[in-house]
């Protein structure tokens, strides 16, 4: 049976690819689990039409770097009188922030072994994309 993938898969392939394959594996797995659909041209360029889509709205990873490096993040958190903050500023935190200024990132893209702790002035990574990288400053104050 000739099927086309929606999905990727690790043995058969990358999306939109046409597989040939065994009609009880495609009846039984690959088109009930959504991983594939039984092959047609409709559906060929319906996945074509996705792509094109999805491309034109992906924004340029070096255009998103740059907005980040210009931004800087204040955050005023409650210490103790050590001044240690009781919550801390995580990952989450930082791309909640970031959110709120119109910039979308993942909090798995952001490089912060721990959760900052110190009234502190710092610089944290980003991993935009494969290769592109950028920084962005956190300020953070205690307050009463």
């Amino acid at each position: 049976m000739k099927i086309i993938l929606l999905k990727h898969d690790k043995k058969l392939g990358r999306k939109g690819d046409v597989k040939d394959v065994s009609d009880g594996h495609a009846r039984n797995f690959l088109i009930p689990q959504k991983v594939a659909a039984p092959y047609s041209l409709k559906m060929e360029q319906k996945l074509q039409q996705d792509d094109i889509r999805q491309k034109k709205s992906k924004v340029d990873p070096k255009v998103l770097a740059n907005k980040i490096k210009a931004i800087t993040l204040t955050f005023e958190e409650k210490a103790d009188e050590n001044g240690t903050f009781f919550a801390g500023i995580s990952k989450e935190k930082i791309a909640k922030a970031l959110a709120a200024k119109g910039i979308t990132v993942h909090p798995k893209k952001i490089v912060l072994d721990s959760p900052i702790k110190q009234a502190t002035k710092t610089t944290v990574q980003i991993n935009v994309d494969s290769g592109i990288k950028s920084e962005i400053k956190i300020i953070t104050n205690t307050s009463t």
